[in-house]
């Protein structure tokens, strides 16, 4: 999996691997990636994968 995200994010699996563990600060472009990732990925809003609301509903994108 982690291969797959750093492809993802355009990056290496040790650079992907420095950001899980904390050695370096995710950008905030890449946190944007993957929140529009998961969100569609889980069919729900971004906001939601990011812990800003308890709800969950997709309602597309903009």
């Amino acid at each position: 999996m982690v291969i797959i995200i750093a492809r993802l994010l355009k990056t290496t699996q040790p650079q992907y691997s420095r950001y899980e563990t904390g050695e370096r600060e995710l950008p905030i472009r890449h946190l944007v990636t993957l929140a529009d990732f998961y969100a569609d990925f889980y069919n729900v809003s971004a906001d939601y994968i990011l812990g800003r609301t308890n709800d969950k509903t997709f309602y597309g994108k903009i």
